[in-house]
């Protein structure tokens, strides 16, 4: 059995060992979880991104289809929206193409929303092609 002599310090090392694991594993834990906050952040404004051009996109299709059975002229729609509509920092286009392809027209809407809070940037792109009934 070794003496009490021989030990001395031993316990320090391993505390300072101990702390030092900790440390890294705490820094580590705080690493993911701003990790995480931040895709968290991402998904949320990607989806009111998508919300924007999903709302200009239906609005351009309105105006391209009225309900009284006509076909409207196709339209460019830009929207800055507000914060009463829950889509504050976000802005959408959408753009409207007439295309023909084997004898058939056809109406092609791309919209396209963006979101922006601080230096966090998203953006979002829908496409819908719909055929002209002749």
């Amino acid at each position: 059995m070794q003496s009490a002599r021989t030990q001395h310090g031993s316990m320090l090392v391993m505390a300072i060992f101990v702390i030092t694991v900790l440390a890294f594993l705490g820094l580590a834990a705080l690493q993911l979880l701003t990790t995480s906050s931040t895709n968290t952040v991402y998904e949320v404004y990607g989806l009111k991104a998508r919300q924007a051009a999903q709302s200009v996109l239906e609005a351009s299709m309105v105006n391209a289809f009225p309900l009284d059975g006509s076909v409207a002229s196709c339209q460019e729609i830009n929207e800055v929206f507000d914060a009463s509509s829950g889509l504050q920092g976000c802005q959408a286009v959408s753009r409207c193409a007439l295309q023909t392809y084997d004898n058939e027209v056809f109406l092609r809407f791309v919209s396209t929303g963006s979101c922006q809070v601080g230096e966090i940037y998203t953006q979002r792109r829908l496409m819908v092609d719909t055929v002209v009934a002749q």
